[in-house]
C-alpha cells in the first residue's frame, strides 16, 4: 500500500512575533516558554526546544507581545547587576541571562527588583533568570521589559551553549505558547490526516481514517486607511477611534466560539474618561435577523441606547454586548435592544478590541455553524470605532465599510471522499462523497466501484475546517 499526504493551507510558515498576541479564548490555555531559535550544532540547548518559564509580577507582560529571536548575554556578575558585554557588543537588541541567587543576601545582586532594573537600563529586551534549584517560580519585579524564570538544569544548558565572542551563536525567543503544541498564539495551525485506510469489498470502498482540524485563520470583513480618524479637541489623538479593519474567525475547531476584532491604528492602555467616550460597533445580520456587536470601555451611561441593563457587574469597567432588532428611531439614529453581555478584550499591546461570541448560543440561535454573516444595512454596512461625547451627545467616528456581497460563513469540520486513477493529480480529483465524522476526528465512508476498471486506484479523504484543509491518499487494487 502506497500512502501520499498532502496540506493544503493559506499558509504553513510559523512566525512568532517580536510583538503582538491574541489573549487566549476558549479552551486553548498559552504559558510562558523559552523557545530556542538559534545555536551551533554540538550544543547543549538545541535548536527547537521550549522550556518552561514563570512571568516576574508586575513586568511587562508578555500577553503585550513576544520577545525574540535575539541574541542572549549572560550577566558579566553572574547575578545580573553587570552587563559590560552585552554593552560593548554593539549589538542593540538582546536579551539577558542571569543567575538566582542561591540565598537572599548571599550576593550583591540578589533581589529580583535589582536584577531586572540592572537589565533594562543595560539596554536588554527582556530578562531571563535561571532558578536556583528544580523547577520554575515567579519572581516579583517592576519593569519595563518581560522577565522569567526558567529550570536550573535547563538554564544552565542554555548558558553553557553561550558563545560571548559571538553573540548570534545562540538566539532564543520569549514568549507564549501553547503546551501542547508549542505554537504562538494566533498560529496558524494546518489540518492534518493522521490516518487513512482502505478497503475493496463487493461494489464498494470502505474507508476509514482520523483527521486533526486546525485552526481558521482571521476573514477580513471591511478595511480602512490610517489617519483618517477626527481629531476630539479635549483628548489629542489617541483615542482608539482611527480604525484600520474589523475581522472575525473561530480560532478553535473544538470550541464553538467566534472572536470578531476591531483593529486600529492606537488603542490606549487604559479607559478613557468616564462615562465611556468610546465604542466599538459591528452590526451584522444572518438572513433577516439583525445583530449588533457593541465595546465600550466603560459603561457606567449609555445616552445612544436607553435600554442599557444597569447593574451589571462590568459597568465599573469594559462592556461587551450583543444586541439586535435594530431598527432606526424617532430621530433616524440606529437602535438596537440588548440580547447578552459577552466576554471580550481591549488588548492595547496589539492595538486591537476583540469580542467573544459563542455559537449556537441560546440567545442566539441563528449563530450556528452553516451560518452566512453579511452586512446589515440597517447600520449602513459600517463597522465603527467611535468617541461618544455623553454630555452633548455629540459623536465623531471612523468606520470600515462592509461591502455588500461581502460575507462570512460560520464554519464547520468535513470530510468529503473521492475515488481516481493511481497518481492522478491531487487538483484534479473530485470529492464528491461526505464522510461520517467522528467526535474524536475519526470518520467513515464508503465509494461505490460499480463501473470502473479493474487496476490501481487512489481512495482519497480531504478534511477541511473552513478553508484550512488537508488530502490524503491510499492506493488500492480493484
Amino acid at each position: 500500500m502506497a500512502r501520499r499526504l498532502l496540506i493544503l493551507a493559506a499558509t504553513s510558515t510559523l512566525v512568532l512575533p517580536v510583538v503582538g498576541r491574541a489573549v487566549p479564548v476558549g479552551a486553548i490555555d498559552y504559558a510562558p516558554f523559552v523557545t530556542v531559535d538559534v545555536s551551533p550544532d554540538g550544543a547543549k540547548a538545541k535548536v527547537g526546544e521550549h522550556f518552561e518559564a514563570a512571568e516576574f509580577s508586575n513586568t511587562r507582560p508578555l500577553s503585550g507581545g513576544a520577545v525574540g529571536s535575539l541574541p542572549v548575554f549572560f550577566a558579566d556578575d553572574i547575578y545580573g547587576c553587570l552587563w559590560t558585554t552585552a554593552q560593548s557588543s554593539g549589538v542593540t537588541e538582546w536579551i539577558g541571562l542571569a543567575e538566582r541567587s542561591v540565598s537572599t543576601g548571599s550576593d550583591p545582586c540578589s533581589a529580583f527588583q535589582q536584577k531586572v532594573t540592572a537589565a533594562s537600563a543595560a539596554g536588554a529586551d527582556a530578562l531571563v533568570v535561571i532558578n536556583n534549584t528544580a523547577g520554575v517560580a515567579a519572581g516579583t519585579a517592576a519593569g519595563t521589559i518581560p522577565a522569567v524564570m526558567i529550570d536550573q538544569t535547563e538554564g544552565r544548558r542554555l548558558r553553557d551553549s553561550l558563545n560571548a565572542g559571538n553573540p548570534n551563536a545562540v538566539k532564543i525567543t520569549v514568549g507564549l505558547l501553547e503546551p501542547g503544541t508549542f505554537l504562538p498564539p494566533g498560529a496558524f495551525r494546518p489540518t492534518t490526516i493522521g490516518s487513512l485506510e482502505a478497503s475493496a469489498s463487493g461494489g464498494a470502498v470502505s474507508v476509514a481514517g482520523t483527521a486533526v482540524f486546525g485552526n481558521q485563520a482571521p476573514v477580513v470583513l471591511a478595511e480602512d486607511g490610517a489617519g483618517d480618524a477626527p481629531v476630539v479637541a479635549d483628548l489629542g489623538d489617541d483615542t482608539g477611534v482611527d480604525l484600520l479593519a474589523g475581522k472575525v474567525s473561530q480560532p478553535d475547531p473544538t470550541v464553538p466560539e467566534l472572536v470578531f476584532e476591531w483593529h486600529l491604528v492606537s488603542l490606549p492602555a487604559t479607559g478613557l474618561s468616564l462615562p465611556e467616550v468610546v465604542r466599538y460597533n459591528i452590526p451584522f445580520k444572518i438572513g433577516t435577523k439583525q445583530f449588533q456587536l457593541q465595546a465600550k470601555l466603560t459603561n457606567l451611561a449609555s445616552t445612544t441606547f436607553p435600554d442599557d441593563p444597569q447593574g451589571h457587574a462590568t459597568h465599573a469597567g469594559a462592556s461587551f454586548q450583543l444586541r439586535g432588532n435594530c431598527a432606526p428611531n424617532a430621530a433616524g439614529v440606529i437602535n438596537c435592544g440588548h440580547i447578552a453581555w459577552l466576554t471580550g478584550q481591549f488588548e492595547a499591546g496589539r492595538d486591537v478590541v476583540r469580542i467573544t461570541m459563542p455559537i449556537g448560543a441560546e440567545f442566539a440561535p441563528e449563530v450556528v455553524p452553516g451560518a452566512v454573516l453579511e452586512a446589515n444595512p440597517v447600520a449602513a454596512g459600517t463597522i465603527v470605532a467611535a468617541y461618544q461625547a455623553v454630555v452633548s451627545n455629540a459623536s465623531t467616528w471612523d468606520e470600515a465599510v462592509w461591502e455588500e456581497g461581502v460575507t462570512y460563513t460560520v464554519p464547520e469540520t468535513e470530510v468529503m471522499l473521492g475515488i481516481a486513477p493511481a497518481g492522478t493529480d491531487p487538483a484534479s480529483v473530485v470529492f464528491d462523497t461526505p464522510g461520517v465524522l467522528g467526535g474524536d476526528g475519526s470518520f467513515t465512508g464508503s465509494l461505490a466501484t460499480s463501473g470502473l476498471a479493474p487496476g490501481d486506484y487512489d481512495v482519497w479523504a480531504k478534511a477541511c475546517f473552513a478553508t484550512n484543509c488537508a488530502i490524503s491518499a491510499e492506493t488500492i487494487t480493484l
